[in-house]
């Protein structure tokens, strides 16, 4: 038996708190032994390699890392570009597969540098807000017929402290 599955490509569309969500996971893998469920995307960095903090910070992946997570983790509904796959991941999650915290970004620099695999580990606050907020201006937005935005998000809250 193999210790591990690779997917990649992966599409996964899922309803979370009422809002629709799509992530495209570069790759899955499944440790049979461990049973845990490990998500992985990859950057490209025209840079060192060593210098992906710096752009990460400045690209906010943090909040992919986080949104995927939770998309992945929380998400209604799901539906996928591989068939059966869906069922598959809540037959090995009823088995006591788990979710892994630690998110991974493997980091492959166009220039000589080294290829890194650099690990987030999930669950931080202050990008779980950025996150709810976000969606909750996507809904308000759709709510009110707006195209969703930050602007139309302001002004459909104006309108309602106005009235």
């Amino acid at each position: 038996p193999n210790l591990y599955e690779s997917v990649g490509q992966l599409e996964w569309y899922v309803t979370l708190k009422d809002c629709p969500c799509k992530i495209k996971i570069d790759r899955l893998i499944i440790d049979y032994h461990a049973k845990l469920i490990t998500l992985i995307d990859v950057k490209t960095l025209g840079d060192f390699s060593s210098n992906f903090e710096m752009h990460m910070n400045m690209f906010s992946y943090q909040i992919q890392s986080e949104y995927y997570t939770k998309v992945f983790k929380e998400g209604t509904n799901a539906k996928s570009n591989i068939p059966g796959f869906v069922d598959k991941i809540n037959d090995l999650l009823s088995q006591g597969f788990t979710i892994n915290d630690d998110f991974i970004f493997i980091v492959v620099p166009k220039n000589d540098s080294a290829i890194l695999d650099c690990f987030y580990r999930t669950g931080q606050k202050e990008t779980l807000d950025k996150i709810e907020l976000a969606m909750k201006m996507y809904l308000t937005c759709i709510e009110e017929g707006n195209s969703p935005s930050k602007q139309n998000y302001v002004e459909t809250l104006e309108k309602w402290y106005v009235n």
